[in-house]
């Protein structure tokens, strides 16, 4: 990951946890973890296992409970969207500024989003 890239994941993880502060919630080092690795998947649509596993890859200390526990906080706040394709479980998406689209390959479980005619043409 490129310096300003690194930069602004760590910036935008920043305001993920101040967000969170402002609710009661503590600043801990597995949720800034646990967000910085979900910012840096964005658009993969991960569910909670791909993320742990993601996540221990970097502090193999985090547990499934703990991750799981700080999806369920986020998703509280807003700040992460979750939703079920009719998979048995959920996928994580950041929330975009506009509405947007997935689509789902019911053999091989991966998704991904549907580009609008608007961003086709940027």
């Amino acid at each position: 990951m490129a310096e300003k890239e690194e930069k602004d994941l760590r910036q935008r993880a920043e305001q993920y946890l101040e967000a969170l502060s402002l609710r009661g919630c503590r600043r801990t080092g597995p949720r800034r973890l646990i967000i910085e690795t979900l910012l840096e998947s964005e658009g993969e649509h991960l569910n909670a296992r791909e993320l742990m596993e993601r996540v221990q890859s970097k502090d193999p200390s985090i547990g499934f409970a703990t991750v799981y526990r700080t999806l369920l906080v986020l998703g509280e706040t807003g700040l992460v969207h979750s939703f079920d394709q009719g998979e048995g479980f959920a996928r994580f998406d950041i929330p975009q500024e506009t509405m947007h689209f997935h689509v789902l390959c019911r053999s091989c479980g991966k998704m991904e989003h549907l580009a609008d005619e608007a961003e086709k043409q940027q």
